[in-house]
């Protein structure tokens, strides 16, 4: 028999949706005002919902909606990361292309998500606001330098700076560019061809900068 207490499935439907509408509405207010000009007021407008609304489904309103992109931004990327390297096959410079094309058509799809991204984190970890950000970033860094360290053994660098060093290259690029996105560098971030941006990088990583003479 079914669970007395346990709500209908329309109703778990109705508020799955309700919370994804409100997720998209947050992503859209933050990536045009950034937190400090976002305001419920303007995601419940986008959502098409009372105030009221936004505060039953996030307890901690403004905060806890930001909270809640960026958890699910960060597992996102975390998935890419996993992906690239675990179930890719071959040389490390192979699967960081891979990671790097995958960035690269992630942030293209998603370019609210790039200037969230490139304005909230560092904002976060600066301020006194970011405690639990900035431990949930590092649990997140040490697993994804375990995750990609194996891949680069064997070489004259420790792979664990190695893999710190490939991450570092790839998230802080695409990083730089989004926080100017209306500049001819941040076009490149969002509207390159993906394979492009993975080419470029990559030879960044492994090859460095070319300089003439």
């Amino acid at each position: 028999m079914p669970d007395a207490a346990a709500p209908p499935a329309w109703r778990v439907r109705e508020r799955t949706a309700r919370r994804a509408d409100l997720l998209d509405a947050a992503r859209a207010e933050f990536a045009a005002h950034g937190y400090a000009g976002a305001t419920v007021e303007g995601i419940a407008a986008r959502a098409e919902v009372g105030k009221g609304t936004v505060y039953l489904h996030f307890a901690g309103g403004k905060a806890g909606l930001l909270q809640a992109v960026l958890d699910d931004h960060l597992r996102a990327l975390q998935a890419l990361v996993v992906e690239a390297f675990t179930c890719s096959e071959g040389p490390a410079r192979y699967r960081f292309w891979v990671l790097a094309l995958s960035a690269a058509s992630y942030f293209r799809r998603q370019p609210d998500l790039l200037r969230i991204h490139a304005r909230e984190l560092p904002r976060l970890l600066a301020s006194g606001e970011g405690g639990e950000a900035a431990a949930r970033l590092g649990r997140l860094t040490n697993e994804l330098v375990g995750v990609v360290a194996p891949a680069l053994g064997g070489g004259g660098v420790p792979s664990a700076v190695a893999a710190h060093h490939l991450l570092a290259t790839l998230f802080g690029h695409l990083t730089t560019l989004g926080l100017q996105p209306d500049t001819e560098a941040g076009a490149l971030a969002l509207d390159a061809d993906p394979p492009a941006v993975a080419d470029a990088l990559t030879a960044l990583v492994f090859d460095g900068i070319a300089v003439r003479p």
